[in-house]
């Protein structure tokens, strides 16, 4: 959580409130900072892709092609709690649920989510003994 970021876009409200234009990096900001705040699980980002080393060799970094945005462990548990940034109206890839179903399969926590406001239900629903 201590690089749960903050700048301006961190700051203020739910996601909701700016409609389906809202970048997806403003919501997930706005989400790791409610739930750093909040202390019941730890996230960081999940970056995924491929760049080249100086050699020109594709290397690979992230948990891979569909793992969700934002991944951590709920408190004190340690159990696997992973949230998928949308903006409002957009849904996860094939690859995304993919990874989602697997996760839930092996008593992890994985949900679409595309407000701060969802976020924390999922949240609640997680320490609950959801997995979704």
């Amino acid at each position: 959580c201590a690089a749960a970021g903050g700048g301006a876009a961190a700051g203020g409200g739910g996601a909701g409130a700016w409609g389906v234009g809202v970048k997806e990096t403003t919501i997930q900001a706005l989400i790791r900072k409610a739930i750093c705040r909040d202390g019941r699980a730890i996230v960081t980002r999940n970056n995924t892709g491929v760049l080249r080393d100086e050699r020109g060799i594709p290397v690979r970094f992230g948990l891979g092609r569909g793992s969700p945005d934002l991944v951590g462990m709920l408190v004190p548990s340690g159990r696997v709690f992973c949230l998928e940034i949308k903006q409002p109206g957009k849904q996860p890839t094939t690859h995304q649920r993919a990874w989602a179903r697997a996760c839930r399969a092996r008593g992890g926590f994985c949900a679409t989510v595309h407000s701060r406001e969802d976020a924390m239900a999922a949240l609640t629903r997680a320490l609950a003994g959801g997995n979704q």
